[in-house]
């Protein structure tokens, strides 16, 4: 009997998608096979205690007074220098280092136009640590005498933690004439500011009378006219 030939069946539709699919798969494993995966950054770990606070306390002090104190007056302007880099570190550093700044170190105000109450931020951090002194600001003036920046300056020492320069021994007319003007806000220290401001409006008018040069242009102007 004659042997019949087997019908080749042909592939359908989903046998044909199944096939793509496995291929695409291998393929695509063997591709990831290839690759290597990049590693992962990992950032170091940083320590959670400073060996520097770990010191004791004298010698940090010590370390403070060798970063911080200055053999000659520090130069301070509106605009700077403000704390030192150390200072503003952390913190604990800060409570530490700032007294030390403020307290063992002179300072020299350069003031222009007499513009003192600009110097404000600077007083308010240097009397907040006890121990400072007056004597320990100096000041130097520079620019031309303003009556309005004079009054603002005396209103900052009176009203708030503003510092005057010491003056009982002025040196020349426009010195007089601010320790003048200091000197009737300290003889009135105990009244309120507005009565201060007139007692000081008052001097300034008696000033209209003469040449000085506290006078604004506008009231030089007014008394020629």
């Amino acid at each position: 009997m004659a042997r019949t030939k087997r019908e080749v069946q042909e592939p359908t539709r989903r046998s044909e998608r199944l096939q793509g699919a496995k291929a695409a798969t291998k393929a695509k494993e063997e591709m990831n096979a290839k690759v290597t995966k990049a590693k992962r950054f990992r950032r170091p770990r940083q320590r959670k205690t400073c060996r520097l606070l770990a010191l004791p306390g004298e010698l940090r002090n010590k370390i403070w007074r060798y970063t911080l104190v200055e053999p000659v007056k520090i130069n301070v302007t509106t605009t700077g220098p403000g704390d030192p880099a150390v200072i503003r570190t952390c913190k604990s550093v800060r409570n530490e280092a700032r007294a030390i700044y403020y307290r063992e170190n002179d300072f020299r105000l350069h003031v222009r136009n007499y513009n003192g109450a600009a110097f404000l931020p600077f007083f308010y951090q240097y009397a907040r640590w006890p121990k400072v002194t007056r004597s320990q600001v100096f000041f130097s003036m520079t620019g031309l005498p303003n009556w309005d920046n004079l009054v603002a300056w005396l209103k900052s020492s009176d009203t708030s933690v503003g510092t005057v320069p010491d003056l009982d021994n002025p040196k020349s007319s426009i010195e007089h004439i601010v320790g003048g003007a200091m000197r009737i806000v300290d003889a009135m220290k105990y009244l309120p500011w507005q009565y201060k401001e007139e007692a000081l409006q008052g001097f300034y008018q008696g000033l209209k009378g003469t040449c000085s040069r506290w006078v604004k242009d506008e009231d030089r102007l007014g008394m020629h006219g």
